[in-house]
């Protein structure tokens, strides 16, 4: 009798879980966690010029292969020094952790690690933790437990709705902000990566050659002047402006 009201109690408390996480699972469904906060130009194709009716398909594996062949082509060309602030870090690291490394002595450590584990989580003390301290929990009854699924349902959708909140704030600032860059730069707007992901490198040639500018043949070198153009960073939240531009103001 004790264990059929046992199974009746985790069967209901598992009936109650799966209700909530239905629940839950439709609230999350109708809410956008995720923030488009791309700026750059997309091409756009009229629905009645598609002619290719695997787009639908194709078209999100085509994405996936264009993030992980830009990858591909970072690690590239930070094992081949075209980056090669990051690849002097990497190899400084390795450098130094190679050699911190060999002076220790892992033999020693992992057995005594090993030992301390096992005598520490599974040795007979452990009897005397059970006697004294889990003996003495109370179990929860029935309410306290449904109590207790529903509040944890509870935060994670206070959680989800938080998260979709800030998702929604973060692509309306993209779409500010692009307008805004559409209005002063031009319509064409298209993110420039930090890092090199150009699938060929640009090599110099043997024969191109630089040398330093020789003011004596250059008769007007006092009358030139040094024009620094500013980026394309917008500063301000309301009213954003070039950062440049912004920053050169507050100077003068």
């Amino acid at each position: 009798e004790k264990m059929q009201t046992r199974i009746a109690k985790a069967k209901a408390d598992a009936d109650k879980r799966q209700e909530e996480q239905q629940d839950y699972d439709k609230k999350k469904a109708s809410m956008n966690l995720e923030a488009d906060t791309d700026i750059s130009t997309q091409g756009s194709v009229k629905e009645g010029m598609l002619l290719n009716p695997m787009k639908t398909f194709l078209f999100p594996i085509q994405q996936i292969l264009a993030t992980v062949c830009g990858w591909l082509r970072v690690l590239r060309n930070i094992y081949l020094w075209k980056e090669p602030y990051f690849a002097f870090l990497l190899t400084a690291i390795s450098l130094v952790l190679g050699i911190v490394f060999y002076f220790i002595p892992w033999a020693f450590i992992i057995r005594w690690m090993s030992r301390i584990l096992a005598w520490g989580v599974f040795g007979p003390h452990m009897k005397l933790v059970d006697a004294f301290y889990y003996s003495k929990l109370k179990g929860m009854t029935d309410e306290e437990a449904t109590e207790q699924i529903v509040k944890q349902f509870k935060s994670l959708e206070l959680e989800a709705k938080a998260t979709a909140d800030l998702a929604f704030k973060q692509t309306e600032d993209a779409v500010k902000l692009k307008a805004v860059k559409e209005v002063l730069f031009g319509s064409w707007v298209s993110r420039i990566p930090v890092i090199k992901q150009e699938r060929y490198n640009h090599t110099p040639l043997f024969q191109s050659s630089a040398k330093p500018i020789d003011e004596e043949q250059i008769p007007c070198i006092d009358e030139l002047k040094i024009l620094k153009v500013g980026g394309q960073k917008l500063v301000g939240t309301m009213i954003p402006k070039v950062s440049y531009d912004y920053e050169k103001e507050k100077s003068e």
